[in-house]
């Protein structure tokens, strides 16, 4: 299979049809800019085979967290912090491997199992963070060059995505870096 980098296009226009898949993949988008931006992160999603959390939440006991970072120099990571069969497990996605010196390589995959203190220290973060009062996206873009945080939680029939520009809210910034670290690559 063939990966090709997913180029940052805030211009794009979508078919309708893409809108309508990012939103059974994330639900309904909650404004204009979030028309644009799901279906690229949806895309992205789906390339690596990653599961709708959306789609999860009638799933009364799932527990996850995923986060999209993409900067604008180095391709995506996605990590997904979730309770599985044997603990709190983290499962990383970069686009290349860390040491690839070719971008068409399959994306990095790594799974480690976390402690029960980390997932109940990063849930106690989230609620801290306020992060389900907050709005999913901003009316307008927040800038092109840096990198984007895409945290979506889903908690016991509860979900909810929050996508901010990095350094424009930077208590989202430190939420999301923090879980960012467990990762192993180095920040772009």
């Amino acid at each position: 299979m063939h990966y090709e980098p997913y180029a940052w296009d805030p211009n794009k226009r979508w078919e309708e049809s893409d809108v309508e898949r990012a939103a059974r993949f994330f639900g309904p988008p909650s404004n204009g800019w979030a028309k644009i931006l799901l279906p690229y992160y949806e895309g992205l999603l789906t390339r690596i085979h990653e599961p709708s959390s959306f789609a999860q939440r009638t799933n009364a006991s799932a527990r996850e967290y995923r986060l999209l970072y993409l900067p604008s120099w180095s391709p995506p990571i996605v990590l997904r912090f979730y309770l599985g069969p044997y603990g709190p497990t983290l499962r990383m996605y970069a686009w290349t491997r860390p040491d690839a010196p070719y971008a068409n390589e399959p994306p990095f995959m790594a799974e480690q199992l976390r402690s029960q203190r980390d997932w109940e220290n990063f849930t106690k973060e989230v609620e801290a963070s306020k992060f389900w009062q907050r709005a999913s996206h901003r009316e307008e873009p927040e800038g092109k060059d840096g990198c984007r945080f895409v945290l979506e939680a889903l908690d016991r029939g509860r979900h909810h995505i929050v996508d901010r520009f990095g350094s424009d809210d930077d208590g989202f910034e430190k939420l999301c870096a923090g879980l960012l670290d467990w990762a192993p690559v180095e920040k772009g």
